[in-house]
């Protein structure tokens, strides 16, 4: 028996539909084999076998027809016809399920022989390929202003292939792919012509369709005046001032996916014992921050308060024109309200009541119709991530998450205030890259 290169098939949750419609989906869920004929005597049947995991692998003589068998333990066996047999080489493709690893072969029966002939096999190997447009930050970003560099990683399932065996590419030379060209990770480069790229990847000679939508912005600058609350006597600061250059920090590296940049123009130090603390209470406007509002903002960018306490344990709050940080803030509070300054909406995985129980949550595993497409992409998140979950990445999570962090492209399904699951607008095509506080009366 000869056995050929051992092969990848792509697999994904895309495959799995209805068995009347697998053959409809895109071309590149199935590889491509050709078994060598040469060997074979002329006259008898000829057959192709595929051996593996039940149901693992599927054998298709044509792309656009439904499958001709599936795997077994045993081995499953399909008659080749005549236009299926051409040049002494039987071209079939195969799909995968589920990670897995099978034989493929072509069998010569000639009763007169009495026992089949086996001309040459290929052994197959499946690996599930897992890139999560969505993902913890800072890794796979959606955004990139012109010139910045980012991480762009995949896993595979099972993990065993080589790192040469995956190769990086870009889609167009808006971005490009800086280093390492191979492994399951890699560094890319925007470049200096805005517009929608993007990043796939070739495993082992299989193309894969687009992994990560990657979208280049023009940088923009956003001035930021920032006052320090102080008791009447001048004590009991929030923070010091020193401090604020690490707060703006914090917040740009979250913001910088947007290609946005605070500026710290000014620092205010300000003495009111009754500034210090906020009153906040859902649904009912703000006192101190109609007060803050009212403020005359030196520059054209927007105004940030940080204070002592914000009511009901909140770590961060915008208002019209201006934003407020509490000392229990981490380091996504800032970027958050200056997502909120933009535009964006607060978005939950649930929501409680007075007595801590739960009155409304996301439930079910993420999907192409829950999220934008350019944030689905070819929809290779893992089969039990849920939508849940996913919430909890974006920086625009409405509860406190030092972890959150994540800009995706658009709209992601998720709870607003009132406990509804609908489209919320947490994404950078929802953004104003460049807001501005003016001042209002009280």
């Amino acid at each position: 028996m000869d056995v050929w290169d051992a092969n990848i098939i792509r697999y994904n949750r895309i495959t799995k539909a209805p068995a009347d419609i697998f053959y409809q989906v895109e071309s590149n869920v199935f590889h491509r084999v050709d078994l060598p004929l040469s060997n074979a005597p002329e006259g008898g049947v000829q057959q192709v076998l595929i051996q593996g995991e039940q149901d693992a692998f599927r054998v298709y003589t044509d792309t656009n027809q439904p499958p001709v068998i599936t795997s077994s333990p045993g081995g499953a066996l399909h008659t080749l016809t005549p236009s299926t047999v051409l040049d002494k080489t039987a071209t079939i493709w195969i799909e995968s399920l589920a990670p897995s690893t099978g034989l493929v072969a072509h069998v010569y029966s000639n009763y007169a022989l009495g026992v089949p002939l086996c001309t040459g096999a290929v052994t197959i190997a499946s690996a599930r390929v897992i890139a999560e447009p969505i993902n913890y930050f800072p890794w796979n970003p959606a955004g990139l202003p012109k010139g910045c560099q980012a991480n762009y990683v995949i896993r595979l399932d099972p993990p065993d292939i080589y790192d040469d065996y995956i190769t990086w590419k870009s889609i167009n030379n808006k971005v490009f792919v800086y280093s390492p060209m191979t492994g399951t990770n890699t560094l890319v480069t925007a470049g200096q012509t805005t517009g929608l790229s993007g990043l796939t990847a070739d495993i082992m000679g299989c193309q894969l369709p687009t992994l990560f939508n990657i979208q280049v912005f023009e940088p923009k600058t956003v001035n930021v005046v920032v006052w320090i609350v102080r008791d009447n006597f001048g004590n009991n600061a929030p923070l010091i001032a020193g401090e604020v250059a690490n707060r703006i920090a914090e917040a740009n590296g979250r913001l910088l996916y947007a290609a946005i940049t605070l500026n710290l123009v000014a620092i205010v130090e300000v003495d009111n014992t009754a500034w210090q603390i906020v009153d906040y209470i859902s649904g009912i406007p703000s006192q101190r921050m109609g007060e803050f509002n009212a403020v005359p903002n030196p520059s054209n960018g927007i105004k940030v308060f940080f204070v002592n306490t914000i009511g009901n344990n909140t770590t961060g709050l915008r208002s019209s024109n201006s934003i407020a940080i509490s000392t229990s803030a981490n380091q996504s509070t800032l970027a958050h309200e200056v997502g909120h300054a933009c535009g964006l909406v607060d978005i939950y995985e649930n929501l409680r009541n007075s007595q801590n129980v739960i009155t409304a949550s996301v439930t079910g595993h993420v999907e192409s119709n829950r999220m934008n497409p350019l944030d689905w992409a070819a929809g290779y998140y893992p089969e039990n991530l849920q939508q849940a979950e996913l919430i909890l990445r974006l920086l625009m999570y409405g509860k406190k998450n030092e972890t959150k962090g994540y800009i995706p492209h658009g709209n992601v399904f998720g709870l607003n205030t009132s406990g509804a699951d609908v489209s919320r607008k947490v994404g950078l095509d929802g953004m104003n890259r460049q807001p501005q506080h003016q001042p209002q009366q009280p």
